[in-house]
């Protein structure tokens, strides 16, 4: 049995002789001022006593206090003034008994954590490290809407613990006080969007730098026509920085479910960190950022997004490659897009790449991903990482390495200028497995290609190769390019890569393009492919490559400029004396096939080589040439 000391059921007052205070005068004040403050004669709390109090002649009186208020108590003899002059005793920061929501209902108590070097300090500074919300009122049964209590405990700051259950919200959450964490055990604390919710601009509006949400759920409880027209991300902020948001899931909102916004085109946000979120069933983008500086997001995982998976945005069109992302690392993002969301963004088309950045972003690296399944979009195109052609292709240092692609609606890997695409596997693309198509502008530039492993493109009538060099701009230069060490092969049955790479002479010029030791054998048609009869390989070197047929039919005329092609077909109609072969290089192969009964190879002193070799001052090169008579080869040194 538990048993409890009683109260006193009356307060009783002695004089300084030990005697009842008969007469005496109780002054009650408001904690340590000289401000009134009224006490009760019963628990109803409904008659106020007369203050001062004049006790009775056993020196007694009732005297209940109000709930969340502190006293001081100030004992004066009966011809004391009021004020008192000459008080017998004062006492302050007096709370009810059990009264919880008084100050000093446990700053009377001391704490001390009982390690070396510790300090003593009271219960109430201790508690206050962390509140929960269910401090402040919340309910996590989800039954009564605790829109006002969270945004209460907000209003606090600080760390606030969600206990695991359901909290029901009608409105935006506010984090108001920099250096709030909002935080559960990740998956078992549920803010949930009641049915007829009103959102402003997001489920949780982030109005101050330094704020962290972890382990939380957002759902926004929205499905098609539940919510109306409305417009709102899970979570939100304009130029704010030092913002975390990790072991975060978020569902079922109308726009992107993480929305870091740029305010202006002088603004943005910086040191931002998105680790281990889930995104699913979102009406925009899942991860969009405009103008941030300084971002990690870590093993993202996105599904049913209606625009990119993760956009990398800027400010405006008119502010341009000025207000992009600088300096973002993506590591080990999943995107799958197998299924369309059950919401979209009011008067958008559903549709978007796994990753996409803006023209200006610098320093950024994507890596370690799994990206796959977005086939569905083949008519707009969208393919898996890819710089957007708006306006300009600018971009710096973007690194882009160890992904893997497959299913896509477009090409698989599309760059800008200062790229590097690495070690990545692509798998049946609608469009090229990589690309670097100049869009806007005249010139593009600083590309690397290399290590890449792609397989089965042209899934749908697409582009037919593995890669793709070219512009749609007349007059573009593509200049400082690398594309070494891939294969390209088709593994289907019926072959529809046709090409290991196709580059686009209409209107482009080269400059300083490499294309060297990349495996084409697996291709249906040529290793390379043009978009002219007449292509001009000038300022492109061709090298240790290997695969089918890789020069146009029909070559014309009796000589070959071989810088660019390393094998070729002759077609041409009647009796054909090639001659000569300009521009090898040490170590070059070189596969000639006749393709009918009136062409010859003539080998007997009227083949001669010309132009200095591309490598060394002296080697060998190897010429097969392939007629009605088999093969036969020649060497020459």
């Amino acid at each position: 049995m538990s048993v409890f000391l009683a109260p006193l059921p009356v307060l009783r007052f002695c004089d300084n002789n030990g005697n009842a205070a008969s007469g005496f005068k109780l002054f009650t004040y408001a904690a340590g001022t000289n401000t009134k403050q009224t006490t009760y004669t019963s628990a109803a709390g409904t008659t106020p006593n007369t203050n001062p109090i004049i006790l009775n002649t056993r020196g007694e009186c009732q005297c209940w206090l109000s709930a969340g208020q502190n006293y001081e108590f100030v004992l004066a003899s009966p011809t004391d003034t009021d004020p008192p002059s000459a008080p017998i005793w004062t006492s302050n920061q007096i709370a009810g008994i059990d009264d919880l929501s008084a100050e000093t209902a446990a700053q009377g108590i001391g704490y001390i954590q009982g390690a070396v070097g510790t300090v003593q300090r009271t219960v109430a500074n201790r508690l206050s490290e962390s509140v929960r919300g269910l401090d402040f009122g919340a309910d996590n049964s989800g039954t009564t809407a605790s829109t006002a209590a969270i945004n209460a405990a907000l209003a606090f700051g600080g760390q606030i613990y969600f206990p695991d259950g359901n909290y029901a919200i009608s409105s935006d959450l506010t984090a108001t006080v920099a250096g709030t964490v909002l935080w559960s055990l990740p998956g078992t604390a549920v803010i949930k969007a009641t049915a007829g919710a009103v959102f402003t601009v997001a489920m949780l509006d982030i109005l101050q730098n330094t704020v962290s949400v972890e382990g939380l759920t957002f759902n926004g409880n929205f499905t098609a026509g539940s919510l109306g027209t409305q417009v709102f991300s899970g979570i939100y902020w304009s130029d704010k920085s030092l913002i975390t948001i990790r072991d975060v899931t978020i569902i079922n909102v109308t726009n992107s479910a993480i929305f870091g916004k740029c305010g202006s085109a002088t603004t943005g946000s910086a040191s931002i960190t998105i680790d281990t979120v889930e995104i699913f069933n979102c009406g925009w983008h899942g991860i969009q950022l405009q103008s941030c500086d300084g971002v990690d997001i870590i093993a993202p995982f996105v599904r049913q997004v209606g625009g990119h998976s993760i956009f990398l945005d800027y400010f405006s069109a008119a502010s341009g490659a000025a207000t992009s992302c600088v300096g973002v690392a993506i590591s080990s993002p999943y995107s799958d897009r197998s299924n369309a969301p059950t919401v979209m963004l009011v008067g958008q088309a559903e549709g978007g790449y796994h990753i996409a950045y803006r023209a200006g972003a610098q320093n950024i690296t994507i890596t370690g991903g799994v990206l796959q399944n977005n086939s569905r979009y083949a008519a707009a195109g969208f393919g898996g990482i890819a710089q957007l052609p708006d306006g300009t292709n600018f971009t710096a240092s973007i690194t882009i390495s160890g992904n893997v692609l497959e299913n896509l609606g477009g090409a698989g890997i599309a760059a800008g200028d200062s790229t590097v695409v690495m070690g990545n596997a692509i798998s049946f693309a609608l469009g090229f497995g990589c690309t670097a198509y100049l869009t806007a502008g005249t010139l593009l530039g600083d590309i690397v290609f290399a290590n890449n492993l792609i397989q089965n493109t042209n899934t749908q009538s697409g582009a037919a190769a593995g890669f793709g060099l070219g512009s749609t701009t007349a007059g573009s230069t593509i200049a400082n390019v690398v594309v070494e060490g891939n294969v390209v092969q088709d593994t289907r049955g019926t072959k529809q890569t046709l090409y290991g790479m196709t580059i686009g002479f209409a209107n482009a010029t080269y400059e300083n393009v490499v294309v060297a030791n990349n495996n084409f054998v697996g291709v249906a048609d040529k290793a390379f492919e043009t978009d002219t009869a007449t292509p001009n390989p000038s300022g492109i070197i061709s090298y240790g490559n290997v695969g089918g047929i890789q020069a146009p039919a029909n070559v014309s005329g009796v000589s070959l400029d071989a810088t660019f092609y390393e094998a070729f077909e002759l077609t041409q109609s009647g009796a054909t004396n090639f001659a000569t072969i300009s521009n090898g290089y040490v170590g070059q192969q070189i596969s000639i096939a006749l393709g009918d009964a009136n062409t010859t190879f003539v080998t007997s002193g009227n083949l001669t080589l010309s132009g200095a070799p591309k490598t060394g001052s002296s080697g060998q090169m190897v010429i097969a040439t392939y007629g009605a008579g088999g093969k036969w080869g020649c060497l020459f040194t």
